[in-house]
C-alpha cells in the first residue's frame, strides 16, 4: 500500500527526545509525550510518533507503548523495552492498580454532575469520531465512566498558551482567550479507558 500524502507530524523533528525521558531502567522508559505527536505508528506514517522516535535513540531496545494517549494530548507514556514488562504492566492495568489521571480545560461547569461521575455509552466502531449516548442502544455498547476529582476556574494568558505544543489547541485556547469566556480546569480520573473518552464525554454534555 502506498500513501502519496501521509499525515505528517513535523513537531517530531523539533523535539529533543532524550530530554523527554523522565525515568528509565532495563525494562522500561517513562516519557512525556507532547501534544501533536501520535503514541504509536499509524497506517500511513511509521516514523512520526513517540515509539519510533525513542526507538531511534535506543537502537538496542525493542520499544513499544504500554499505554496510549490521543494525538492532541500531552502526558506520560510508559514504553516497554521487553515483552515481559509489557505483560506485567498489562496485568497491573487490568487489575485496576494503575490509576489514570488527567487535567483538561472546559468552558462551562454545567457539564459537571453533583456526584462527579460522568457515565455514557460508546457505540462499538473502529471509526472516529466515536458516537456516545446516555443509554446503550444494545448490549454491545461500551460503558464509559470518569470521575471528576476537582474543578478550578483558571485564567488563560499568552504564556499559558505558549506552553502548549499542539498548534490546533493553541488556536482554540487563543479563541477562548479573545472571547473573554470563563475557563475551568478539571482533574479527571478515568474509570474506564475508551478511545477519545474524555473529549467525547465532555463534548457530549
Amino acid at each position: 500500500r502506498v500513501h502519496p500524502k501521509p499525515n505528517r507530524y513535523s513537531i517530531c523533528d523539533r523535539i529533543d527526545w532524550e530530554k523527554r525521558i523522565l525515568y528509565e531502567n532495563e525494562f522500561c522508559a517513562v516519557a512525556e509525550k507532547p501534544g501533536g505527536v501520535p503514541s504509536h505508528p499509524t497506517v500511513d506514517n511509521l516514523h512520526d510518533n513517540i515509539v519510533s522516535r525513542v526507538q531511534g535513540i535506543r537502537p538496542d531496545s525493542r520499544i513499544s507503548a504500554a499505554n496510549r494517549l490521543d494525538v492532541q494530548t500531552t502526558g506520560i507514556i510508559v514504553l516497554c523495552k521487553c515483552p515481559t514488562f509489557m505483560k506485567v504492566f498489562g496485568q497491573l492495568q487490568k487489575s485496576g492498580l494503575v490509576k489514570k489521571c488527567y487535567a483538561a480545560l472546559i468552558r462551562s461547569r454545567e457539564c459537571v454532575p453533583k456526584d462527579g461521575i460522568l457515565t455514557h455509552y460508546m457505540m462499538p466502531s473502529p471509526r472516529a469520531p466515536k458516537i456516545y449516548r446516555t443509554e446503550p442502544e444494545n448490549d454491545n455498547w461500551f460503558e464509559s465512566r470518569l470521575k471528576i476529582v476537582s474543578v478550578v476556574e483558571v485564567e488563560l494568558n499568552e504564556f499559558a498558551i505558549g506552553q502548549c505544543d499542539e498548534l490546533e489547541i493553541k488556536n482554540l485556547m487563543r479563541e477562548v482567550l479573545n472571547s473573554n469566556e470563563k475557563v475551568y480546569q478539571v482533574e479527571v480520573e478515568l474509570m474506564t479507558g475508551r478511545t477519545h473518552q474524555i473529549r467525547a464525554q465532555f463534548g457530549f454534555e
